[in-house]
């Protein structure tokens, strides 16, 4: 057996496995939920920031 047919061999189950998951939309619905882990982690991020920070010119003159 060849050094590409060894590497076929070896890669074909997981590829075969991986396009399975794309046409059945597996794949897109993690991105989906991974994104939407981050967005809303990044938005409670912000919301801390913006309660700790500093107030501005105007609140300090009032």
């Amino acid at each position: 057996m060849t050094q590409v047919e060894k590497l076929v061999k070896i890669i074909m189950p997981d590829l075969l496995r991986y396009l399975e998951m794309v046409e059945s939309g597996e794949i897109i619905e993690k991105r989906i939920e991974k994104n939407n882990t981050f967005i809303q982690k990044e938005c409670e991020g912000n919301n801390v920031l913006k309660k700790k920070s500093k107030p501005s010119i105007q609140t300090r003159l009032a």
